[in-house]
């Protein structure tokens, strides 16, 4: 495989770091894929609905909160990214990152043999899987600024959230349609082949350093070496300007990011997690459609995000920069309000794929502009916060699991079983609209408790304080904002 793969890139010297970006891409893809296949798989056929059914084909019998934990536990084992942030620091990010890579690749081709022996082995491999998954997201820091190119590093990050948008639909996909054809142990053989292959293709052609890539061409080596030299002004300024740990978690709007994360998080996952069982019971579609469904969603999101940042770009024109940063990230938890609010009152397939459709295009529209701010109030400690805040977010993803089959959970001999079920799932998404109201109180309350915080770090690093007492001024606002400005 080695081989070919080297002998396949001889003849792109020119514009070798393009492949190594979508080798990068690629991994990312098949990360994203691996999340949602679980849901659909328990579905088609991994999980009996009803133990005591002679006539129910599935292969285990467990209960509702052992499921709730296996599609939690992932995403348990996610909130210790930023700890895996920091080792990767001190062994490197390149080999930790293979390591996760061959690693996922054995757990997934191991997953229905842990399944088999107890859900507990399965709960705590994707746990161990989830927490090492946080090298993924310092590699692709590391590697936007290791091997993009001037403004490169810009289109790649956004096809970082196209390819995390696109990974989420095809997991179902795969469980939906691979598992409906072979058998729902083939999605998670196939997903832990994309791993395999993705860990190959990283050891052949992906470097620690772009210049010592074997098939690069001299040209792009130079380009490489030009813009090291410039980086190593740029970082030893970075080194004498970094704030301390301490400094970053008495911040008001790390906090308030971090609840807004997880309350999005919750609201996102449970779309891939555990909308699907509410789809097969109570509107009864079936994995196959389900994953139909899943695909399109991803899609569409993936679209929006592309146009998100040219929306971005066009209203940042026309609004001053807070009221533009506010108004992209206060939008989406209106959004999913009005959103969940609504769905109870939906009897029919159709009408809730168009209103979920509805929901996701405007909420992507918008969602990813709590990175850009986080970038703009600090660039130099942005990765830094954003593994912290995005650490606390991944509650959303085990929790939710566990909400739904707290709520949800009947027995079976319930009398009017399907009515009292459907009362059950409304009074969930009602609570969800309230998680979505909270996110946004979340950040109107941390801007107005320190606007501070946010307007000086935005313009450069300048000393707010002191800019304002030269200029007489006690309060901060628009007028005083556009002053330090000029």
């Amino acid at each position: 495989i080695m081989k070919f793969l080297e002998s396949a890139v001889e003849g792109c010297s020119t514009r070798y770091r393009f492949i190594v970006y979508s080798i990068v891409l690629f991994s990312l893809f098949t990360e994203q894929t691996a999340r949602f296949i679980s849901p659909l798989a328990m579905i088609g056929g991994m999980v009996k609905e009803d133990c005591n059914d002679p006539t129910d084909n599935g292969t285990f019998c467990w209960s509702e909160s052992t499921k709730a934990l296996v599609l939690g536990a992932y995403f348990y084992g996610y909130t210790a990214q930023f700890l895996i942030t920091f080792v990767a620091k001190r062994l490197g990010f390149v080999p930790l990152y293979r390591f996760w890579l061959l690693m996922s690749a054995v757990l997934q081709f191991c997953y229905p043999l842990l399944a088999g022996i107890s859900p507990f082995a399965l709960i705590a491999s994707q746990v161990i899987r989830g927490m090492m998954t946080g090298v993924c997201i310092s590699h692709n820091f590391y590697f936007a600024r290791t091997w993009t190119i001037e403004n490169e590093s810009k289109g790649f990050i956004s096809s970082i959230g196209v390819t995390c948008y696109l990974g989420n639909g095809v997991g179902p996909l795969l469980a939906g349609l691979v598992g409906t054809k072979l058998g729902w142990h083939y999605s998670f053989y196939l997903n832990g082949g994309f791993f395999l292959l993705a860990f190959c293709l990283h050891c052949t052609l992906v470097k620690v350093s772009p210049q010592d890539s074997r098939f690069m061409g001299e040209e792009e080596k130079k380009m490489y070496a030009i813009q090291l030299e410039s980086r190593k002004y740029h970082e030893e300024v970075a080194r004498e300007s970094k704030l301390d740990l301490k400094n970053i978690l008495g911040r008001v709007y790390l906090w308030a990011f971090s609840i807004y994360i997880a309350m999005y998080n919750f609201i996102y996952y449970n779309l891939y997690n555990t909308a699907p069982f509410y789809l097969n019971k109570v509107l009864k579609a079936d994995a196959e459609l389900i994953s139909y469904l899943s695909i399109s969603l991803a899609f569409l999101a993936a679209v929006c995000t592309i146009i998100a940042s040219k929306l971005f770009q066009t209203v940042d024109k026309y609004l001053p920069w807070i009221k533009c940063r506010m108004l992209f990230i206060l939008l989406p938890m209106v959004f999913q309000v009005i959103f969940f609010v609504l769905l109870p009152f939906v009897s029919s397939t159709g009408a809730m794929v168009v209103i979920t459709f509805t929901a996701i295009t405007c909420s992507t529209l918008f969602s990813g502009s709590i990175i850009t701010a986080n970038y703009e109030i600090d660039p130099l400690n942005s990765a830094v916060v954003l593994s912290i805040f995005n650490s606390f977010g991944q509650v959303g993803g085990f929790l939710g699991p566990l909400f739904v089959k707290w709520i949800t959970t009947i027995a079976p001999d319930t009398a009017n079983y399907e009515e009292v079920y459907k009362t059950r799932w409304s009074y969930f998404f009602f609570m969800m609209a309230g998680f979505a109201a909270l996110g946004f109180i979340s950040i109107l309350a941390a801007y107005f408790a320190r606007p501070v915080e946010w307007i000086d770090r935005s313009i450069g690093k300048i000393d707010f304080n002191e800019s304002v007492n030269k200029k007489n001024v006690n309060v901060p606002n628009k007028q005083t904002l556009e002053t330090v400005k000029l």
